[in-house]
């Protein structure tokens, strides 16, 4: 039986050099860290799906055929992953996303009915005896009270109307306005938006078609958006591509609650998008469950920092604790997370326990490369056509320890080192951080980081060849994973 997703034609491969993400990925690097694998338990495997009318696939036997088929057949998720993520948040309110989020719906009737109204909350006479059980109860108007439909002035005279708290009144704006319209503040803020084009091109590289998979795509971006939300909290960043970050807009408290619920919307997505296989869905619950765990054991350890280990490597020369302790930093935080997405991209792509395993460490490895390559595009500045997209050196003025300063550890002299980290902890100000900054790249750490981030790319990509036949969707995969580690950072 064919296994898998549906087939889509293959698209001609791009010219030698070309970057599908208008970047370049020219250059040889060599081997980098070979990081052990972060992965959700492997006993699952994709189910066998029956091909959609028109594939060259064999047709499944008659018996087979039953609730995939038709969910195949019925083209599955929209023409496309970026108007999913409109779908799933839209950037005006729609009932049905209020209702999904939080079951708003419901909730707001119940607190509105008989049963919600506790004695002493009930209004003299109690409801009217012709109140519906399971809808609404107003009670007549009383000045200042709950139940008016006026709230009182500061002169004691009636003010502006209460808002509507019905279900299909203000309720569904007021739900947008706290968790959905901090995250559109960064989703439309631009970005770009490589994760869900790697997932597809893990998808396509399979031999299957990414487009039917486009809301799952657009709820593990909506993941890395709140992600990011909390992240610049954390970090007290003032600007994320190019505008203002979205704790600073909205508040701290919001922007959390926000960012947080953007990680719960997975499940939505399963249920457009996935067929009704109990299997399947376990399989991709299971991957996405493991990288929250791991992203958040990495962060944890982010924010505690690795100042004990940069004094040891100051004080001794032995930079070894300290490289150790940021490899694993960065798996956790950013190689498991970008796991999870080939991962599921596989299980859905109908991939072999072998495939799943070599695509996720891939991704792993991708997800480790590109971070250790934004910490040197943090040193060098982010910009786009419109000015800085981010405060240059920002983990300097935060006394951040990350790669390059690890590695410009190992390049200074002794007693340099020791001076810069000293200052560095001291707080400097902007000249000073510009300064260090300077140093750190003079020395050759920057190179050094890109070099071992194009290597750990190369070296997972030697694996995923053995398991992916030698087609056009594997050489876009390739050259995407390559583009999108060394591809200049824009925001």
């Amino acid at each position: 039986m064919w296994t898998g997703c549906a087939r889509r034609p293959e698209r001609a491969t791009p010219p030698t050099g070309a970057d599908p993400t208008g970047g370049d990925s020219s250059g040889a690097a060599p081997t980098g860290a070979d990081p052990v694998p972060l992965t959700a338990p492997s006993d699952i495997t994709a189910p066998s799906v029956v091909a959609p009318s028109g594939a060259t696939e064999p047709t499944a036997r008659e018996e087979d055929i039953g609730e995939r088929a038709a969910w195949w057949s019925s083209g599955g998720a929209a023409d496309g992953w970026e108007r999913d993520i409109d779908a799933l948040y839209p950037a005006a309110p729609g009932a049905e996303l209020t209702s999904e989020l939080l079951a708003a719906s419901g909730l707001a009737k119940a607190a509105f009915t008989e049963a919600a109204f506790t004695e002493a909350e009930l209004p003299e006479g109690g409801p009217p005896e012709d109140a519906a059980v399971g809808g609404t109860y107003d009670p007549e108007p009383r000045p200042g009270g709950r139940g008016t439909d006026t709230a009182p002035g500061a002169d004691g005279s009636a003010g502006d109307p209460e808002p509507d708290v019905s279900p299909n009144g203000s309720l569904d704006r007021r739900i947008h306005a706290a968790l959905v319209a901090p995250v559109r503040h960064l989703l439309d803020s631009g970005g770009r938006r490589w994760r869900p084009r790697l997932m597809t091109a893990v998808i396509e590289a399979l031999g299957g078609d990414g487009v039917r998979f486009g809301t799952l795509l657009a709820a593990c971006e909506l993941l890395h958006t709140g992600s990011l939300m909390i992240d610049d909290i954390q970090d007290r960043a003032p600007l994320r591509r190019g505008r203002r970050t979205a704790h600073t807009v909205y508040g701290t408290a919001a922007t959390i609650t926000a960012g947080t619920a953007a990680y719960f919307c997975l499940d939505r997505a399963i249920r457009r998008t996935l067929p009704p296989d109990p299997r399947l869905r376990t399989a991709v619950y299971e991957i996405y469950l493991t990288a929250l765990r791991a992203a958040h054991a990495g962060q944890a350890l982010d924010l505690q920092g690795h100042h004990e280990e940069m004094d040891l490597a100051v004080e001794r020369g032995d930079v070894r604790p300290l490289l150790r302790m940021l490899a694993l930093t960065h798996r956790l935080k950013s190689g498991a997370p970008v796991r999870a997405l080939f991962e599921t991209a596989a299980v859905v792509g109908g991939a072999t326990a072998g495939q799943r395993a070599a695509l996720g460490a891939l991704g792993e490895a991708v997800g480790m490369a590109y971070q250790i390559t934004d910490d040197v595009a943090d040193l060098r500045g982010v910009a786009n056509e419109e000015g800085e997209t981010k405060r240059v050196a920002e983990d300097l003025h935060n006394a951040k320890v990350t790669f390059p300063l690890a590695y410009a550890v190992t390049r200074l002299p002794g007693p340099e080192a020791a001076a810069l980290w000293e200052r560095l902890r001291g707080g400097p100000d902007a000249r000073a951080v510009r300064r260090i900054a300077r140093t750190i790249e003079a020395c050759g750490a920057l190179d050094r980081c890109e070099q071992r981030a194009a290597g750990l790319v190369e070296e997972a990509w030697a694996a995923v060849a053995e398991e992916l036949p030698a087609t056009a969707a594997a050489r876009r995969l390739r050259h995407l994973a390559d583009a999108t580690v060394r591809r200049p950072r824009a925001g």
